[in-house]
């Protein structure tokens, strides 16, 4: 995905001034804090972190918060910013689609937002970024993603001119290991639970 991935460092200029994060991070934090604190979270990653915004909210929360990007212009920018703000958030390069050649199995949530996953360039992709959340993931954990199509067909119909709203309603999924790898499935024996167009997003039951 070398290719992509010069795609990815070309884009990071313009991440920070593309959403408004500021409304973002305020309409998702919520949901994220009852998702955390439903498998009582200390240590979480953001396994397609962009720049960090969410890496440094988690950080300011007391978490131990790590994020990864395969992009290393965007690391390098989420290590930057979280020297300024004095986060003790930590950033490394990887790729999703094999976290468990980078982490530990040590997490207790693994969030993929922003619609990255699609961004795995394929179902297997895609399937590879999944099973990889689970293998990082600690029995009993937390996987949050998200994943909207925002086409122009979309965004005309939502009334917004040229971005999608601030934060979409994140998925939770919580994890009971192992994790099943059948195409198309989800954590085995796991609930989950969606909420795509909600002002407040519903996290995954208890």
């Amino acid at each position: 995905m070398a290719e992509a991935d010069a795609d990815f460092d070309a884009f990071q200029p313009y991440y920070d001034v593309m959403v408004n994060w500021e409304s973002r991070i305020g309409h998702e934090a919520p949901f994220f804090q009852r998702a955390f604190s439903s498998v009582s979270a200390k240590r979480v990653l953001d396994c397609a972190c962009g720049t960090g915004h969410h890496v440094r909210l988690f950080a300011r929360w007391g978490l131990e918060a790590v994020g990864s990007d395969v992009a290393a212009s965007m690391v390098e920018q989420a290590r930057a910013d979280a020297r300024e703000e004095g986060s003790p958030a930590r950033f490394e390069v990887a790729d999703f689609r094999n976290l468990p050649g980078r982490f530990t199995p040590a997490f207790d949530a693994v969030i993929c937002t922003g619609n990255s996953l699609p961004l795995a360039g394929s179902a297997d992709g895609m399937r590879q970024a999944v099973a990889g959340m689970g293998d990082v993931l600690r029995a009993d954990a937390a996987a949050c993603a998200t994943s909207r199509s925002w086409s122009s067909k979309n965004r005309r119909a939502s009334g917004a001119n040229s971005k999608p709203p601030p934060g979409p309603g994140p998925s939770a999924t919580r994890n009971s290991r192992p994790w099943s790898r059948r195409p198309g499935s989800t954590a085995s024996g796991s609930t989950a639970a969606t909420s795509p167009n909600r002002s407040t997003p519903t996290p995954a039951a208890t």
